[in-house]
């Protein structure tokens, strides 16, 4: 079984090279310095301007969503989506107001999809309107 896994998982060096060139990048975001634990994720201060800023990836967006339990993990959320490269895709995050203002951080990765299957069960979405 080794050797099947290690056919699949490219070197560190293709990963190196890949990282470099126009792919699909994940953003983990996670409760940065200035979230406030005793508020609801929609009552965060830039979280509608977090929100709006996710639109502008327009086509380049892949997926997104909430993940663990919002009450008790620093992990809040992700998103996926293309871009040229990782300094690219590092730089778009960079300009997210959540992140910018410190209540949300921003782990950006390189993705190397080897599958991706639509979703097929209901979707729900936050709403940050105020």
């Amino acid at each position: 079984m080794t050797g099947t896994v290690a056919k699949l998982a490219p070197s560190a060096a293709a990963q190196e090279a890949a990282a470099g060139t126009r792919g699909v990048f994940a953003v983990i975001y996670e409760r940065g310095p200035a979230y406030d634990d005793s508020k609801d994720i929609t009552e965060q201060i830039y979280i509608k301007e977090h929100v709006a800023y996710g639109q502008t990836l327009r086509d380049k967006f892949l997926a997104g969503g909430l993940l663990g339990t919002l009450a008790d993990d620093r992990v809040l959320g992700m998103i996926v989506f293309e871009a040229e490269n990782i300094a690219a895709a590092k730089q778009w995050v960079s300009q997210d107001p959540g992140v910018q203002n410190h209540v949300l951080s921003a782990n950006v990765r390189h993705w190397q999809v080897t599958s991706i299957k639509a979703y097929q069960g209901e979707i729900t979405r936050i709403s940050c309107a105020g």
